[in-house]
């Protein structure tokens, strides 16, 4: 079988790399949100692919490294295209990013497998890789949610002089998106696990930066001219869905039911939108917001995982990666 590994081209392989992610994904890209991911600005990017005689994609791996992130680290993920899988392409894949990464100095990896990819989990264990943190994914039916049970979090919040606004009234100008992300990086410090907040761009790219976002959709809790707490939601038409990018509260102001009321705007904004459902990703261990929305109504769904490895220095990267021994197949296409 003639194949070889290629780099991608993150403009001129735009169509066929979409193609391709609806085959491995639970929930893939369009092409514009693929567009805007692979030419967002980060520390350290590398694509590439194992292709047919027909240059058709059959195995992809991306690495990462966001500006906001330790040199030492990155981010890496390799799927198989379904017809070609058990045959060590996903191996040859993992095992040029490791020689990769090694002339980059980097130990620390980082990859994503979902809740139902049992294979994929199996290959990453293999290669040393544990669990970091988990997150599943929430989903309201804005349809049937009634809001009357609620309505005193909201209340109960003005009465004690918080005012409630969005960042289409106060103004979207570079200044207030300045102040929301300093907000969101203070409010999510706490959340377990979520290490170095993104930086100002990355910050920018990802909640300002894309087809759903709606100045209208950032809602903020103020208290006289101070900024306590804030929501945002996305709109993804396409889709037919709003998604919850975030919610949170500084913690001089916590456990004064501001989160719940932030939540029931956010929850009339998407209602007024006309979207369905509510969509939200939740860390299995941020206990506060979980009892929110199980209040609420939200419904668990599948998640996803994050893991991580330690990626060793020096060996022999072509015939062994953490003990496991490189098969012919991988070797030939390595050398190719």
């Amino acid at each position: 079988m003639a194949v070889h590994i290629r780099s991608l081209d993150p403009a001129g392989d735009v169509k066929p790399l979409v193609t391709f992610l609806a085959c491995v994904m639970r929930e893939p890209p369009t092409e514009d949100a693929l567009r805007a991911t692979l030419t967002a600005p980060v520390s350290l990017r590398r694509l590439t692919a194992i292709t047919d005689a027909h240059d058709a994609l059959m195995g992809y791996c991306s690495i990462t490294r966001l500006a906001s992130a330790p040199t030492d680290q990155a981010m890496l993920w390799v799927a198989t295209h379904p017809h070609h899988r058990q045959h060590g392409i996903a191996t040859a894949l993992y095992h040029d990013a490791c020689s990769f990464l090694r002339t980059h100095h980097v130990t620390d990896l980082r990859s994503q497998i979902e809740d139902h990819d049992h294979a994929s989990r199996a290959f990453a264990e293999h290669r040393g890789f544990t669990l970091d943190r988990h997150l599943f994914r929430s989903t309201l039916d804005l349809q049937a949610f009634d809001a009357a049970p609620f309505q005193s979090a909201l209340h109960d919040a003005r009465a004690r002089g918080i005012a409630f606004t969005t960042l289409a009234k106060l103004g979207d100008t570079s200044t207030t998106r300045r102040h929301v992300y300093e907000l969101n990086k203070v409010t999510a410090a706490d959340i377990p696990g979520r290490g170095p907040f993104f930086s100002f761009d990355e910050y920018a790219q990802r909640r300002f930066g894309h087809a759903g976002y709606r100045a209208a959709g950032v809602i903020l809790a103020v208290n006289d001219a101070q900024w306590v707490g804030l929501t945002q939601v996305s709109v993804h038409s396409k889709g037919n869905f709003a998604f919850n990018e975030m919610t949170g509260v500084i913690r001089a102001y916590r456990g004064q039911h501001i989160a719940q009321a932030l939540k029931l705007l956010a929850i009339s904004y998407a209602q007024a939108q006309q979207m369905p459902i509510l969509r939200t990703f939740n860390d299995s261990a941020n206990l506060p917001i979980l009892a929110i929305n199980r209040k609420l109504g939200y419904q668990p769904e599948p998640g996803f995982s994050f893991i991580r490895a330690v990626l060793r220095q020096g060996g022999t990267q072509e015939a062994t990666e953490h003990g496991i021994a490189a098969n012919s197949f991988v070797r030939e296409i390595v050398r190719s």
